[in-house]
């Protein structure tokens, strides 16, 4: 898994994409939704050139979701990495440069704001066009993430933890590895509202 972590300086082949916007962006959601750190991260999709000497080029990044391993010292999970959206600059002689998303799928068509311009392929995927300097794409990037995070499907499925009273107790999920614990089937009922357990029980 190679994570990135960088600044508009470190990166100069790629410098419209705003990369330490977007790393401050997965910071304050991962805190947002309690999420195990590295659990979102920006992954360089790097062509390796058939000239040894040369090196290997980027078509681009993508944003992942990366379910930790749980429990962390397991030998037997190496854990999951799920890609969500690709971005990459597409450069031109004679118009402004911009910063094209694709996303594999679009709940709702009225998400795209106005300032961008999309294309819908046949696989129903979705390529959005932003200007650079268009703070609407952080806002769309956010939405999405959050929209995919709450249709995530774990690689793990079980009826519940030992955590099932504190979860009750505190109307949500309240276990460590929050991507693993989408598996849990009472998870499904807490955030429905329906509490069968502790002082909150409504069920």
């Amino acid at each position: 898994m190679n994570q990135l972590s960088f600044t508009f300086q470190e990166s100069k082949t790629n410098n419209l994409i705003p990369f330490q916007k977007i790393d401050d962006l997965f910071k304050r959601i991962t805190r947002e939704l309690y999420l195990t750190e590295g659990s979102l991260y920006l992954r360089d999709n790097k062509r390796e050139s058939p000239n040894a000497t040369e090196k290997a080029s980027s078509s681009g990044f993508s944003i992942c979701f990366y379910e930790v391993p749980y429990p962390l010292e397991s030998k037997s999970n190496l854990g999951v990495s799920k890609s969500i959206m690709a971005l990459k600059e597409q450069k031109f002689k004679t118009k402004e440069s911009v910063i094209v998303l694709k996303v594999t799928s679009l709940h709702d068509i009225a998400l795209i704001p106005e300032t961008a311009s999309y294309k819908a392929n046949n696989d129903g995927s979705y390529m959005i066009s932003f200007s650079p300097y268009d703070n609407n794409m952080l806002d769309f990037i956010e939405e999405y993430i959050r929209w995919r995070y709450a249709h995530y499907i774990s690689e793990s499925s079980f009826g519940c933890c030992s955590k099932f009273n504190l979860c009750s107790d505190e109307k949500r999920c309240v276990h460590e590895n929050q991507l693993y614990a989408k598996g849990c089937m009472y998870r499904a009922s807490l955030d429905s509202g329906k509490i069968f357990y502790g002082k909150n029980r409504n069920v």
